[in-house]
């Protein structure tokens, strides 16, 4: 990753992270990350809302599922803008977790390595900067101090479910698709 840096200019720490977030299996080291990945995708979106399981036993699961919608717009600009590296480097201060500077980050480089389960998944990624605070509560709390609407769950009822995964076969958003080997 450190020579894709100097040759890609991209963020060798975010891009170990995220290969770690989409290929879990191959996590011989932390065993899981900070990142939570989404997508960008209302199709891959609604997908994840539907099925349940992994490898090739995913299936449409039972029970209603849930969307999340989040506007990122509403919370001001989040966006990492420095490298994975610096941003750790200033998590170490005391001051960084002080409870007011704990809103999640949006991760999404401009510059990638391409990887076909981030492509595919039009992954970004939240990185919740302090694990004290459930991401929903933080946003809530967000939302009834600033009287705005950051963050909508979206139900998807069970009957749905199975016109919902034909029509994700119609537009080829299948497991192959959103995990490609």
């Amino acid at each position: 990753m450190f020579k894709a840096e100097k040759v890609h200019d991209v963020d060798p720490w975010f891009e170990w992270l995220k290969n770690l977030q989409q290929y879990p299996e191959n996590d011989r080291f932390i065993k899981g990350t900070f990142l939570l990945d989404r997508t960008w995708s209302k199709d891959v979106g609604l997908y994840f809302a539907i099925h349940q399981g992994k490898g090739g036993n995913r299936v449409v699961s039972s029970g209603d599922g849930a969307l999340w919608i989040y506007d990122s717009a509403s919370t001001g600009n989040i966006l990492q803008k420095k490298k994975l590296g610096e941003i750790i480097t200033m998590m170490e201060n005391d001051e960084f977790l002080n409870g007011t500077k704990t809103f999640p980050l949006l991760f999404h480089p401009l510059k990638q390595t391409i990887q076909s389960r981030s492509t595919n998944q039009d992954s970004i990624y939240i990185a919740l900067m302090d694990f004290r605070y459930d991401l929903a509560d933080i946003w809530g709390s967000y939302e009834d101090q600033h009287r705005k609407k950051v963050f909508i769950k979206l139900i998807v009822p069970e009957k749905a479910k199975v016109k919902a995964a034909e029509y994700f076969e119609g537009k080829n958003v299948t497991e192959d698709f959103v995990y490609p080997r």
